[in-house]
């Protein structure tokens, strides 16, 4: 009885990795060896708080949920203690993974996208310093709801010749 149990088990965890990994447009792979529990928890609720999940399970189990999807190369990474980090927003996660690697034995591996391309750690440095969603949004906001100057006037005027442009555009300096 318990050798079914204990298969039934490990058959979830497989099935649990492959449906992520449906789910889920990007995984990062991260390395944490003498995390504390506190710290880890934190971890979690940053990545819940960006709509992201950390799974970890046995390396052997994550590679066979792996073997049937887009995310072969993900196996490759999988040796130690790791982290599997589900998300559809690469930035955000980037941005969270960099703020805890300076707070313990943390250590990144790599991201792989849905395509099965993996990002080494200049990527991920990247990543981390693009600008979040909600910036973007806000900057965008901004433009929108900015009042136009004289010069956006101009150049929405019809038949206006360059010369007129640049005339106009002087006159308002």
């Amino acid at each position: 009885m318990q050798i079914n149990a204990n298969k039934i088990k490990k058959t979830e965890v497989i099935n649990r990795v492959s449906a992520l990994s449906e789910q889920y447009s990007s995984i990062f792979v991260v390395s944490f060896e003498k995390y504390n529990a506190a710290l880890m928890e934190q971890f979690r609720l940053e990545l819940y708080k960006a709509s992201s999940v950390l799974y970890v399970a046995k390396n052997s189990l994550s590679k066979l949920g792996f073997s049937n999807t887009s995310y072969k190369t993900v196996s490759s990474y999988l040796k130690g203690t790791v982290g599997l980090v589900f998300t559809d927003n690469p930035v955000k996660v980037s941005k969270i993974l960099l703020s805890f690697h300076d707070k313990g034995n943390f250590k990144y591996l790599s991201l792989v996208d849905k395509k099965g391309t993996s990002y080494n750690e200049t990527k991920f440095k990247y990543f981390a310093g693009l600008p979040s969603e909600e910036a973007i949004k806000a900057q965008l906001l901004s433009l929108i709801n900015s009042v136009p100057s004289r010069f956006v006037k101009v150049l929405k005027t019809k038949n206006l010749s360059l010369v007129r442009i640049l005339d106009c555009k002087t006159k308002t300096n």
